[in-house]
């Protein structure tokens, strides 16, 4: 699984349908952002019928956002390669990747659908005595991840007329103490993005619940002011 092709896929603007098949494309990727899950596969990720799958994947490859490399795997060779085209834009999108190294993400406007925001989807912080990752390939992911992280979870902030999310600066040593140089020396860079990703499944409920309640006049909407630290120190998306 490609964490960068999976973020670049939240953010794109698109009609629920082709957003769900590009999100399972882009959570078979590779590191090259190329993947070939089979149509039984694809029917299971996104419970679609087939003839579905295959008109609506058309659709993203004339956008411009997936591509048919034209080979072919499996033992008949009859499953198809595709390119998930990371690096693409789309109008309406941020024009900057969330995980970039050099510049801080454009955030577009939140706009709701069926209920729910569509997502978008500082890095200097004061020394701690919280021993880092490694300076290099680690300490890099961890600082894209955050970013992503806290980015998404402002988004979704905004749909209550109350959010916020603390302080960046304690969030972000939460979350340097949870994925530390400890934390790699057990743990894989492909267990870490699932970690990752499962926080950001769990702050999705969290937001899709509270939101439910503030339309349906319930005035129980807990994520609204619950601020990013607490949801890091409760490490829930781990259990």
């Amino acid at each position: 699984m490609s964490l960068d092709a999976t973020i670049w896929a939240w953010k794109q603007n698109l009609p629920a349908t082709q957003k769900i098949i590009l999100l399972s494309l882009a959570d078979r990727c590779g590191e090259d952002f190329t993947c070939y899950p089979s149509q039984k596969r694809l029917e299971k990720d996104t419970c679609l019928n087939i003839k579905t799958i295959k008109a609506n994947i058309k659709k993203l490859i004339d956008a411009g956002l997936v591509s048919d490399t034209g080979k072919r795997v499996g033992k008949t060779l009859s499953v198809k390669v595709y390119k998930v085209m990371v690096n693409s834009t789309r109008e309406g999108s941020p024009k900057m990747d969330p995980l970039n190294n050099e510049a801080s993400p454009i955030l577009p406007e939140s706009k709701p659908e069926n209920g729910l925001p569509k997502l978008a989807q500082n890095r200097a912080i004061e020394s701690t005595i919280i021993e880092s990752p490694n300076k290099t390939k680690e300490k890099d992911l961890v600082d894209k991840a955050f970013d992503f992280i806290w980015t998404e979870t402002l988004n979704l902030k905004r749909e209550f007329p109350n959010g916020g999310s603390g302080s960046k600066k304690y969030a972000k040593i939460t979350f340097e103490k949870l994925f530390n140089k400890d934390y790699f020396k057990k743990h894989t860079e492909e267990e870490f993005k699932n970690e990752v990703n499962d926080l950001f499944d769990l702050i999705n409920r969290e937001a899709e619940y509270s939101l439910h309640n503030l339309k349906s006049g319930n005035p129980f909407t807990p994520f609204e002011r619950k601020a990013m630290t607490s949801i890091l120190n409760a490490e829930e998306w781990r259990n």
